[in-house]
């Protein structure tokens, strides 16, 4: 989120999804990891550059977000054009102006889970069964080249009425706060980092996050 508060940037895998550039100038369908740009008005037959922006393809979703696609140099389309990015960032709530930096980041689930154990919800079966919450957030303080930063680790709870009631707590999230704005494409160093330190910790190469939320 930046420092007003209105949005949050993460990494996020929640396709199908449609937009369009941030010139208007190609539609986007991303599925996967497999993103097609369309040319919204065919004019003969002469390529059209894709521009990047920092090493991201800006954009907007139809229902509602910014997007932004890792890509490290522009492309061109004569139509369309597919492409394959390792990942994208979706921007929440924020319509009247480009997100370019961030204070605050989240990873959600995935190897976490492996990391730190949910315990936001107990039972108490003294006076019939009570469901109480508490938080169970750990937090650090660390240093990034100078600055002070917070970690934060996590469970959340949520609630399911497909068949019936049910509350469950098994999302694991990691917080990052910057005191100081970070520029967009910091985002993308900081998500490496975190990867690399997981590996270390669980003693693994194949680590990650949740697809899908």
């Amino acid at each position: 989120k930046n420092n007003n508060g209105k949005s949050e940037i993460m990494k996020c895998d929640k396709f199908p999804l449609t937009g369009f550039t941030e010139d208007k100038q190609f539609s986007i369908y991303g599925d996967a990891y497999s993103y097609t740009f369309m040319k919204n008005q065919l004019i003969g037959s002469q390529e059209e550059k894709i521009e990047t922006d920092n090493g991201f393809i800006r954009g907007y979703l139809h229902n509602g977000g910014q997007i932004a696609i890792a890509c490290e140099r522009d492309i061109y389309a004569n139509g369309y054009c597919p492409l394959n990015s390792y990942g994208l960032f979706l921007a929440y709530g924020i319509y009247d102006h480009k997100v370019t930096d961030f204070t605050d980041i989240i990873f959600v689930g995935g190897t976490l889970k492996q990391l730190f154990k949910p315990e936001c919800l107990s039972v108490d079966f003294h006076e019939g069964m009570q469901i109480n919450h508490r938080t169970d957030a750990k937090k650090y303080n660390f240093t990034n080249n100078g600055e002070e930063c917070e970690a934060s680790i996590l469970s959340v709870f949520s609630w399911n009425n497909s068949y019936g009631t049910q509350i469950r707590n098994d999302e694991v999230q990691l917080r990052i706060h910057f005191y100081n704005k970070k520029p967009f494409r910091f985002a993308v160093d900081c998500y490496n980092n975190v990867l690399n330190c997981m590996k270390f910790m669980t003693n693994r190469i194949n680590v990650g996050f949740d697809d899908r939320r």
